[in-house]
């Protein structure tokens, strides 16, 4: 503990953390620490690495940033906690700190630590070498309701329920019976408006003048058209997202 600041830091001020910081040779960041933010005694315990790099701080020196982390830890670690309260609400907010970090660092291994379903090994019967053994055993053990927000849910290949857009069944319907009802429509309309095929005779025709006649391509276009159907409903009636 630096001369000039008497008694344990849980009662320091904010005056007692200016003089702290002064005498690390760190005075340079009273103003931002102490004036802008309030950090008294308990607040200071409280900071971590991430207060330092982040913003509303937001220190830019990686030097200061090191040195204030390793002289925090020198006050942590010698530090008597009056009552449990008080030593829960300090260890409380350094945890939390700890697996959100963690989290953040490295989201493609932590997720693989707790997936266990997902893992081509794990449906062989062998135990996959990625996996932390020690993580996942204690993921059901009993947590505290302040720790159990902090950790991820498992993994899994499942597809989550998708929310049911009923308007745009409704539109797609609408659309459908539309398309089908103009096309009904149109061909009643052009077959009853044929000319006479004697009198007026139809344009000729490249191609269908120069292919024979082929007594069969009708009915196929008909089962052509039916198989596509029943793909269709099929489609529908067992894809699932």
């Amino acid at each position: 503990m630096p001369p000039n600041v008497p008694g344990p830091v849980l009662t320091w001020s904010i005056a007692d953390v200016r003089a702290w910081l002064t005498e690390l040779g760190m005075a340079r960041y009273t103003k931002i620490i102490c004036d802008q933010h309030k950090i008294d005694g308990p607040a200071l315990l409280m900071i971590q690495e991430q207060d330092l790099r982040r913003p509303p701080l937001q220190l830019e020196v990686l030097g200061d940033i090191k040195h204030l982390v390793f002289h925090l830890n020198t006050l942590k670690f010698g530090l008597v906690y009056p009552d449990p309260k008080t030593k829960y609400c300090l260890t409380q907010s350094t945890s939390s700190y700890t697996i959100a970090a963690t989290r953040d660092a490295s989201p493609v291994k932590w997720s693989d630590t707790l997936d266990l379903s997902s893992s081509d090994d794990s449906s062989s019967g062998r135990d996959p070498p990625n996996r932390l053994p020690g993580l996942v055993r204690n993921v059901d053990q009993p947590l505290c309701a302040s720790c159990k927000p902090h950790l991820p849910s498992p993994k899994s290949n499942l597809a989550t329920s998708l929310n049911p857009e009923r308007w745009k069944l409704a539109l797609a319907i609408c659309y459908a019976l539309s398309v089908s009802w103009l096309t009904a429509v149109v061909m009643t309309v052009v077959h009853d408006r044929v000319p006479d095929m004697n009198k007026y005779p139809p344009l000729p025709d490249i191609i269908l003048d120069n292919v024979p006649h082929i007594p069969w391509a009708f009915e196929m276009t008909e089962i052509t058209g039916m198989t596509l159907l029943t793909i269709w409903l099929l489609v529908i009636l067992f894809h699932k997202h």
